[in-house]
């Protein structure tokens, strides 16, 4: 799980992502900023946004039968595709060890963002303030 505090190291890549698909769907026109956010979540994504060792270990407790922690609804709707790909994979490759075919995995294309209207709405903020500091930066001194 999460800890409070802790950094995502793909967030910035995530947060691009988002603002690219986001500004492309609102140039449409037309739609309100739910609706865009709502666009947004259900699309297909260039990678499943977890970190390699975060889905280890929930695949693995997955694999070996072990309770999960309580988890969001898109988070596990995430893991158990992740999962329907691994005993895949695991089916070819049985040899292979679970964080190899996971690490694979993860980087694949995904289905959705597996994110809520919500998320959307803040990550893309977050990216739109993070454009902003960069671009006050005084590079003269």
């Amino acid at each position: 799980m999460k800890r409070k505090g802790s950094r995502v190291e793909y967030a910035q890549e995530r947060n691009r992502e988002i603002f690219i698909l986001f500004r492309k769907i609102h140039s449409e026109g037309g739609l309100s900023r739910t609706e865009v956010c709502r666009r947004v979540a259900n699309s297909p994504a260039s990678r499943f946004w977890v970190s390699e060792e975060r889905a280890t270990y929930v695949i693995s407790a997955m694999n070996s039968g072990r309770p999960l922690p309580r988890m969001h609804e898109n988070r596990e709707a995430m893991f158990g595709e992740i999962f329907r790909r691994f005993k895949i994979e695991q089916g070819l490759n049985p040899r292979r060890k679970i964080s190899e075919i996971v690490g694979e995995i993860i980087h694949q294309r995904a289905p959705r963002f597996y994110l809520t209207t919500g998320s959307v709405g803040i990550f893309y903020h977050l990216h739109c303030k993070l454009q902003r500091r960069e671009r006050k930066v005084d590079f003269t001194n």
